[in-house]
């Protein structure tokens, strides 16, 4: 199968898929001919990501929407009901999913910082990938051909002040991957950590600490610029389609890290 074939007519959930990131994801799986599935907090915003998809897709029964909400205690629940949405019940496989659910935290001083708060953060940043991976190995492909992507930020290696336990949580998902690759094989489990990405979220950091802010992220890249979210979705299709790639982590941030 030629490269540019190996998503075509699979199935591929991605969970953070209304906006950002996943939206780019989402939108490049489209254009390779699969089947997705797009999963967001509300149903304004899954079915406007659903409408937005359609245009790229060569079938508009490639294009599906489903409410899956990881930010409470039924969270495992929520995923099982995204995933039975997405297989008919079962009766088809998933070939890989994508996770790049997330949001904007305010800083959080170390001396401020509550037992509530770290446990609002874990379930935000650890405990929803993590109970993805724990319900999709019933619906996944069980093969190497079949992934599971995570979504971490390149804070795990450059910190920022004030967010201890987020970056912290970040710097977990390079060793979480590691341990799911291990548990889910054969099925693939790999890890991006992008660096400053134009998104809702950029906007929102834009809003709170104004447009010299964002200038600031992208002087810090050695391309001098913000990334676009079609630029990282690159990666994840990467990620899908390199079948000996597994307990890998990808970093896509203009070359930040390295100045």
């Amino acid at each position: 199968m030629p490269p540019t074939d190996k998503l075509q007519s699979k199935l591929i959930v991605v969970i953070g898929g209304t906006a950002g990131i996943g939206f780019g994801v989402a939108k490049a799986c489209v254009e390779h001919g699969a089947n997705v599935v797009v999963a967001g907090r509300s149903q304004q915003k899954v079915d406007g990501a659903s409408e937005r998809l359609k245009p790229a897709a060569d079938d508009l029964s490639k294009v599906r929407g489903h409410v899956c909400d990881l930010s409470g205690p039924d969270v495992e629940a929520n995923v099982r009901k995204l995933f039975d949405f997405a297989t008919d019940n079962g009766q088809v496989k998933v070939h890989h999913v994508v996770s790049t659910a997330g949001y904007m935290e305010s800083p959080l001083a170390l001396k401020d910082t509550t037992v509530k708060d770290i446990l609002n953060l874990c379930q935000g940043r650890i405990v929803g990938d993590v109970i993805i991976a724990k319900v999709c190995l019933k619906y996944l492909e069980p093969s190497y051909t079949s992934s599971y992507t995570l979504t971490g930020g390149l804070v795990a290696y450059k910190p920022l002040p004030g967010y201890s336990v987020r970056d912290g949580l970040s710097g977990a998902k390079d060793a979480l991957v590691r341990s799911l690759a291990l548990e889910m094989k054969p099925m693939r489990v790999n890890l991006i950590n992008p660096g400053a990405i134009q998104t809702d979220m950029l906007d929102q950091l834009a809003e709170k600490w104004g447009e010299g802010a964002v200038q600031q992220l992208a002087d810090r890249a050695v391309l001098g610029r913000i990334g676009q979210p079609e630029d990282v979705a690159e990666a994840y299709l990467g990620m899908m389609k390199s079948y000996f790639t597994t307990g890998s982590i990808a970093i896509v941030d203009g070359g930040t890290l390295i100045q």
